[in-house]
């Protein structure tokens, strides 16, 4: 994948906090986890949504 170079202001508390949270030194890698995590869980949280209705009555109608 290509990689785009972006420049962004980020509070350097956010940032520190963030770094201790996910476990990374440099500030790049910071925002690149933290940007994997976002898309991870929005995926789970879409798939979270698609099968919530499971178990109730007409559960499968749409499927």
């Amino acid at each position: 994948m290509a990689k785009r170079s972006v420049t962004a202001r980020v509070e350097e508390k956010q940032l520190r906090q963030a770094s201790r949270y996910l476990k990374t030194r440099r500030p790049s890698e910071t925002l690149k986890a933290a940007l994997d995590f976002v898309a991870e869980k929005a995926a789970h949280e879409q798939v979270v949504r698609k099968y919530s209705g499971v178990g109730q009555p007409d559960a499968f109608q749409d499927s």
